[in-house]
């Protein structure tokens, strides 16, 4: 067996690049959402107060709720930027799948509250103040729609997780102003818990399939981005290469791959072209995404031509 350690390291550098860029701009888009989320709610408190609505008050104590999920979210997300050491030679970035499955649990639970509230309240006589509600839905459609959009195009699960919280929050007011416009012409108290039950509902899909990615990667599962046959079709085009076996891919996060195998190669090459055959193998990764990747290589025969051992 031959086990060449010549060749280049910029997939692994690249990988590095990627990794800090991904993260640094993940944690952005969550202080922005935290900051935000914090000055709506001391707007809440403070037209809570000045007009006496209980349930203003209420929607003022369930964004406080969101904003400990946030810095949840935050505190995890900063711990993720750690550097690796002896300990963790990856580094911390799984702390954000962590984040994400807080989050997500988090959602879960809220939406089922919300259902079993709104069901029990569906036909309960309230008295609603849309001369309230109205102003303030608009503001917290800003100030949540703002947060929202920070973070929809974010790549972490955690921002995702964080992300689904803020749209929850959106569409929560949305419904507030909805219904208070409503409200200056019909009496229809009804219209409230009905879109409350439709917004719960939606976030529960949303969360259990944010949730459902993350313990995707938690267990190790080939990333849903990689293509594995057509990768090693590639690689078996590769002048010199026999065949590939042993191998395992991975995610670390969900946008940052590892993949190790086992490359057989023909015996009559140098070590020098073995590990430009090597190279060749890690430059076709870059089409696949950003990846950390291992290659030993082999010179004795083996039994199968195809890409066993996956």
């Amino acid at each position: 067996m031959s086990n060449s350690k010549v060749g280049g390291n910029s997939n692994l550098c690249y990988f590095i690049v990627m990794h800090d860029h991904h993260h640094h701009h993940a944690l952005k888009n969550i202080t922005r959402a935290l900051f935000l989320n914090f000055i709506f709610v001391i707007i809440e408190l403070v037209g809570a107060y000045f007009s006496g609505s209980m349930a203003v008050f209420a929607d003022a104590l369930h964004d406080i709720g969101d904003s400990l999920t946030l810095v949840i979210a935050w505190v995890l997300q900063r711990a993720s930027l750690k550097k690796k050491n002896r300990q963790f030679t990856y580094g911390y970035g799984r702390l954000s799948l962590v984040s994400s499955l807080v989050v997500g649990g988090i959602l879960v639970l809220g939406s089922l509250l919300i259902i079993w509230h709104a069901t029990r309240n569906f036909n309960t006589s309230r008295v609603l103040h849309p001369e309230i509600m109205l102003p303030l839905s608009i503001l917290g459609i800003i100030f949540n729609g703002w947060a929202y959009f920070s973070l929809r195009h974010g790549h972490s699960h955690n921002e995702k997780a964080v992300g689904l919280h803020m749209l929850e929050d959106l569409l929560g007011w949305v419904a507030v102003g909805t219904v208070s416009i409503s409200l200056f012409f019909v009496n229809w108290v009804w219209l409230d818990p009905l879109l409350a039950i439709g917004i719960a509902f939606f976030t529960l899909y949303n969360a259990f399939r944010n949730i459902s990615e993350s313990t995707r990667v938690f267990l190790q599962a080939n990333p849903k981005d990689f293509d594995l046959e057509s990768y090693f079709e590639k690689v078996k085009s590769v002048t010199g290469v026999i065949a590939a076996h042993d191998i395992h891919v991975w995610s670390l996060d969900g946008h940052r791959h590892v993949i190790s195998y086992h490359l057989q190669v023909d015996p009559n090459h140098s070590l020098d072209e073995i590990a430009n055959i090597k190279n060749k193998c890690r430059g076709l990764l870059k089409d696949f995404g950003h990846f950390h990747c291992t290659i030993e290589t082999e010179t004795g025969a083996i039994a199968s031509l195809s890409i066993s051992g996956v």
